[in-house]
């Protein structure tokens, strides 16, 4: 989702996924518990696109989120997908 802010035209900051009594941001296949995080790997691209990122705020197994939209690609490295409805 692009957004457009005052201070940057545009800028993406994916989507607020509710998981329980909070909120994680889905960007790029992964969940990262803030917004801060999710801008951080995103401006460092090998670490998002590499195969196991080191990302300190990627959340690899989520507890609350809904399991009828989010399905898992990898455990292993933590990629998700979202399901689209038709």
């Amino acid at each position: 989702m692009i957004k457009r802010t005052r201070n940057t035209p545009y800028r993406d900051i994916g989507h607020r996924v509710p998981n329980g009594t909070g909120f994680l941001w889905f960007v790029n296949g992964y969940f990262f518990r803030t917004l801060k995080d999710a801008k951080e790997a995103t401006n460092d691209p090998f670490n998002l696109f590499s195969p196991f990122p080191d990302t300190k705020g990627i959340v690899k197994r989520p507890r609350n989120i809904d399991r009828t939209v989010w399905f898992p690609i990898s455990l292993k490295d933590g990629t998700w997908y979202q399901r689209s409805f038709k």
